[in-house]
């Protein structure tokens, strides 16, 4: 049986290297390692040369087959000590010099002040830090090493939770859209307006479709979204492939049909969202499907949405913006499609329209666009020498009117 410290300096690369052995037997024995160790030979081998007295051809030297009785004699010389004993032993043969000493103590002041002083100090200092501490001969110098020292939660650094990452993220996201589209409420993302848009605004869509896919996702119960109308072979499909690369997997959460949403739900249970109707959305009917569509009308602003619905024979609805925000002028209450999906989300598990409704862009209500003027009137009345007045359209003042 090996000794506890020849186990230990065995295991070379756990816990003492091979480089770490060499340096000390070089210290120890300044004639080098090589010329105490023990030839290796094998059980064979020895048996051998035992009985017939023959010599055996011996085997490469290995490194870690070192001589017991040597280290049996060095004693106490070979026992590894951690880093916080050797850090004490330091300590106290620095702190045996009398300057040491009352460098020591007025380090101890200087911690003690910092800590009343609020900075970063850790409440224990340990006997190698002392020991930095000490080879260290100004403040400033000194000071910036105590903050490393403090423990800090950040994002890459510690932390008492157990750190979540990305991919079990998407797990449980795909989970929560696998089981919407078992038990929770149905939602329709028409796109059929692909000839009503320019192909810039075909784009703007299918990154709007994109975030609104994203956005439905990280909630707990979201709803189970259903792209109708998409034609695979159209410029719309296209972009949309291109942000969600996945979406053609057999095990991906998404439902694409090419096919009307008339052919997938009976007619009395949709209902069309369109900002033009008059009817408003009271609560969240969770046997209706609603459908929202899927455009981008950034000039003619024409109700294209209402005509589908009128065309179809479907019930319409529009949310209650008006009754819980105020617009400024000239503000346009058309949504983007993800902004639509979010505040329905939003109202579908916290049934509270006001927190809803901050899907809603700030610059268009009023409090913005009140917060706007006044600071561009305050502007103008602070800086009155560049501002210029406008031109007198009196009739005295036009030069046709005078005489000569």
């Amino acid at each position: 049986m090996y000794s506890r410290v020849l186990r230990n300096l065995l295991t070379v690369s756990r816990k003492y290297s091979g480089t770490r052995i060499n340096n000390h037997f070089k210290t120890k024995f300044p004639r080098g390692k090589n010329n105490f160790t023990r030839t290796c030979y094998s059980s064979a081998a020895a048996a051998n040369s035992r009985n017939t007295h023959t010599p055996t051809k011996p085997k490469q030297p290995d490194r870690t087959c070192i001589d017991e009785e040597l280290l049996e004699e060095e004693g106490e010389s070979w026992s590894l000590k951690n880093k916080h004993d050797k850090a004490k032993d330091r300590l106290e043969k620095m702190l045996q010099e009398p300057e040491m000493l009352r460098l020591h103590k007025v380090l101890q002041i200087e911690v003690e002040v910092m800590r009343q002083s609020g900075d970063d100090v850790p409440k224990i200092l340990k006997d190698r830090d002392w020991v930095e501490l000490l080879l260290m001969n100004s403040q400033a110098k000194r000071k910036p090493n105590d903050i490393p020292l403090w423990m800090q939660y950040t994002l890459g650094g510690n932390s008492m939770f157990m750190r979540i990452r990305d991919n079990t993220m998407n797990t449980a996201s795909n989970w929560w859209l696998h089981r919407a589209s078992m038990f929770g409420p149905k939602v329709v993302l028409d796109c059929g307006f692909e000839d009503k848009m320019t192909r810039q605004e075909i784009r703007n869509c299918a990154k709007q479709l994109m975030f609104a896919f994203a956005a439905n996702r990280e909630y707990t119960e979201p709803f189970d979204l259903h792209f109708c109308n998409l034609n695979r072979s159209s410029y719309l499909f296209e972009e949309l492939y291109s942000f969600i690369p996945t979406m053609l997997e057999p095990e991906f959460p998404i439902n694409l049909h090419e096919n009307s949403y008339l052919d997938l739900y009976s007619r009395d249970k949709l209902v069309y969202l369109t900002p033009d109707c008059k009817q408003m959305m009271s609560e969240y009917d969770t046997d209706a499907v609603y459908i929202v569509g899927a455009i981008v009308d950034k000039v003619s602003g024409n109700p294209v949405t209402l005509a589908k619905a009128k065309k179809e024979g479907i019930r319409m609805a529009k949310l209650p913006i008006d009754k819980y925000l105020n617009f400024g002028g000239g503000s346009n209450k058309s949504l983007t499609i993800n902004q639509v999906i979010g505040i329905l989300c939003d109202y579908y598990n916290t049934g509270d329209w006001y927190h809803a409704f901050r899907f809603v862009p700030r610059r268009k209500l009023t409090e913005s666009r009140e917060a706007q003027l006044k600071k561009k009137l305050s502007y103008y009345l602070e800086n009155n020498k560049d501002f210029k007045s406008g031109k007198d359209f009196a009739i005295e003042s036009r030069n046709k009117f005078r005489r000569n």
